[in-house]
């Protein structure tokens, strides 16, 4: 083999190398994806949502994330709400609505209105619930917004 030879050789071995290499890793981001949402739902302790948050914020920032990567901010925030650090929550629900078309648009827009209730930032928790269920009628939630809603003003009323 002349130089030429062995040197195509070897860039063609080595782009062959990383198309495989892509290929492995857009092929199991489902799947750790899954695996992660599956870990939260587990998660029992404080390290357990702590571990599965950070999981979450290493998928969210990986290149392959893709349309999936508002769904893991939105677990991100998952994690930091059961864990009852809700403005840590609030502020990472907020990020899921900067996506464009996200399709946790309605969750997370459910879950920092329940953020701000919380927080007891009552006016502001009932504004939320209000748009809410003005942007999403038909929404699963809003048999939820109607009992946080009177949980609210009932603490206006005290």
């Amino acid at each position: 083999m002349n130089k030429i030879s062995c040197r195509n050789h070897f860039w063609g071995g080595f782009v062959l190398f990383l198309l495989i290499s892509v290929n492995q890793v857009i092929a199991s981001f489902p799947e750790e994806y899954n695996q992660a949402v599956k870990q939260f739902q587990s998660a029992k302790t404080r390290q357990d949502y702590e571990l599965t948050a950070a999981t979450f914020i290493h998928l969210a920032h990986r290149p392959d994330a893709g349309m999936l990567k508002a769904n893991c901010i939105y677990w991100e925030g998952e994690c930091w709400f059961a864990l009852k650090d809700y403005l840590r929550a609030l502020m990472t629900f907020e990020r899921v609505l900067l996506i464009p078309k996200s399709n946790k648009e309605e969750d997370a827009r459910y879950k920092v209105a329940l953020c701000y209730a919380r927080l007891n930032w009552v006016q502001t928790a009932r504004w939320e619930f209000s748009r809410f269920m003005r942007d999403f009628p038909s929404s699963r939630h809003i048999k939820s917004i109607k009992i946080e809603l009177d949980k609210l003003s009932k603490e206006i009323n005290k």
